[in-house]
């Protein structure tokens, strides 16, 4: 068992040279489908289509359409098959492509536990909303200069006062903000006072690690290099960062997250309880608040509300 573990990123099935996507006759390229085989299949490139290793792509599989994986290399042994019969690549689908070393993770995945590499493939792809378009979400906004309802109840009143502030709410959000029911919503949207609106797509921009500088305490500044050294080192390690509430435990991690990103890499802020996720998200608003596409990434702070 020690073999395969220490060989994890190594080379793997040495008597396997991987060619260049795209040079083999007729275009061809090797596609890994979530299905429980062993092995790649050859897709043809339409003219002007280019794609790399790790891409997404919508293939003819049979009488479907599915969506696979551009493989670096060939996988299995394929029959040789006529390059006329050959099917070619859908499209090239707008998703962030599979990075190397996932790849080869997934290989190793299959290697270790004697599963097919689709299948393995599949347990990756599992989260199909990412490949399917987003839909679109409709909120409520005032409309201005309506004239008054006819039958104005304290409940009309609520939602009319919150909704003033030009914000797009979902009906939900509105009718808990007013306490009340999201038919009182509707009522309003009949008599002219509201109106249904798109509420606009989440876009989530790439953060500036560089946008923003922090004046820390000395304290602050020995856990902030601390913290920094340990993500630069690009090993595994664990800290504790111990501080009351208000000592700046936020930004002096924060400093780690920002070294990360300027690496190139990703940092994941994961909170068990609820109860802290509500209390903490403030004070990361609040550290984020002046880097470009922060607020976008802070999933809890638009959940209901969004500005025209």
């Amino acid at each position: 068992m020690s073999a395969p573990l220490a060989d994890l990123f190594g080379k793997q099935d040495k008597d396997v040279v991987a060619a260049p996507l795209g040079t083999a006759e007729g275009r061809r390229v090797p596609v890994l489908l979530p299905v429980a085989l062993d092995q790649t299949y050859d897709y043809l490139l339409a003219d002007g289509m280019e794609v790399k290793a790790g891409q997404f792509v919508s293939v003819p599989f049979g009488p479907q359409s599915r969506i696979g994986i551009v493989w670096s290399r060939a996988i299995g042994e394929a029959k040789a098959v006529d390059p006329k019969k050959l099917k070619s690549i859908d499209m090239v689908l707008d998703v962030p492509p599979l990075p190397d070393v996932a790849m080869t993770f997934a290989e190793w995945i299959a290697r270790y536990t004697l599963a097919p590499l689709g299948m393995v493939a599949r347990m990756m792809m599992s989260a199909q909303v990412v490949f399917e378009p987003q839909k679109p979400r409709f909120g409520v906004v005032a409309v201005e200069g309506a004239p008054v309802p006819p039958r104005m109840t304290p409940p009309r009143l609520r939602a009319l006062d919150i909704a003033r502030d030009g914000l797009i709410r979902t009906k939900a959000s509105l009718a808990e903000a007013a306490a009340c029911s999201t038919g009182v919503v509707d009522g309003l949207i009949a008599a002219g006072c509201l109106a249904e609106v798109a509420i606009p797509e989440k876009r989530f921009h790439r953060l500036d690690a560089t946008h923003v500088d922090v004046e820390f305490s000395e304290t602050q500044l020995q856990a902030t290099q601390a913290l920094v050294a340990s993500v630069q080192a690009q090993t595994f390690s664990a800290s504790l960062l111990d501080g009351v509430t208000g000592s700046g435990k936020t930004e002096v991690y924060f400093e780690a997250v920002a070294a990360a990103l300027k690496a190139g890499k990703q940092a994941v802020n994961m909170e068990k309880r609820h109860d802290v996720q509500t209390a903490i998200v403030p004070c990361q608003m609040q550290c984020i608040h002046n880097i470009p596409g922060g607020y976008a990434n802070v999933s809890l702070c638009q959940r209901h509300n969004f500005r025209p």
